[in-house]
């Protein structure tokens, strides 16, 4: 059975492909994860905590408490801004990158078949920055890590499931190979979508069971930040269509536009 595709045209089935058939720009996100784990793995106690100062985020770089009022913290100015970001690099242990990686490998797959390299890198940057902005706002004045790429995974997840939820099959969708005439579904439709509400209700459900428990954190760390999570898939659902180089969208990026 064919399905319509937003122009009225039929759209031959998906060949149901891997669902693991994984796009390149994934494969190399997750060799970046794993390479940063290799050097923290190895390093020096030392190393290692210079690379957390560095690189994790800490609500108390913006907001230091009162204990910590005169701690200066490594990369000054600069290192308040980019630590929003490269703390999605860091993982506590292989446990919690394996953990993360799998729902890459899933829902950023579907975003990486929608959109270029170029777009998936600098979306996947915009949902880490989002993660850390709702981190920030519900920790404020804490001195607390934040690593992980789970609020970029989550906003890759937002994402997906305005294309996923377009046409007949829902998350039978992940199999499909190519999401290029894939209708990008409207903010307003989505919501009405039974389906892709319930999925949206169920992770949330999880997430909080997951940053109760801290399953999928690894050993290291007591929770999951279930913040992070929160504010990277608000920002992937709802702002995914400035990415997206749909036809039924207008993309800030229409440059990169696949003909």
């Amino acid at each position: 059975m064919s399905t319509d595709n937003f122009d009225g045209e039929q759209l031959e089935p998906p060949e149901n492909p891997p669902i693991f058939n994984l796009p390149r720009i994934v494969i190399i996100i997750f060799a970046c994860f794993v390479f940063v784990h290799l050097v923290r793995t190895f390093a020096s106690k030392e190393l290692d905590d210079w690379l957390i100062l560095n690189f994790a985020f800490t609500p108390a770089r913006l907001s230091p408490p009162p204990e910590l009022a005169g701690l200066v913290f490594p990369g000054g100015f600069l290192g308040d801004i980019w630590t929003f970001f490269t703390h999605a690099l860091l993982h506590a242990d292989w446990e919690h990158l394996g953990f993360n990686s799998v729902w890459m490998f899933v829902f950023g797959t579907v975003v990486a078949r929608r959109i270029s390299a170029v777009q998936f890198i600098l979306f996947s940057i915009y949902t880490a920055g989002f993660g850390a902005v709702a981190f920030y706002l519900f920790n404020f004045g804490s001195f607390t890590f934040l690593i992980g790429a789970s609020g970029a995974i989550s906003g890759m997840m937002g994402g997906a499931i305005r294309l996923m939820y377009s046409v007949e099959g829902g998350m039978a969708n992940l199999r499909r190979h190519d999401f290029k005439d894939v209708k990008l579904l409207p903010l307003v439709q989505i919501v009405q979508n039974k389906s892709a509400m319930m999925f949206v209700f169920v992770w949330m459900v999880l997430n909080i069971i997951f940053g109760v428990t801290g399953f999928g954190a690894g050993d290291s760390v007591s929770s999951i930040a279930w913040e992070a999570h929160l504010g990277g898939f608000i920002a992937g659902f709802v702002l995914f269509g400035f990415f997206d180089p749909g036809r039924n969208t207008k993309s800030i990026f229409s440059r990169f536009r696949r003909r």
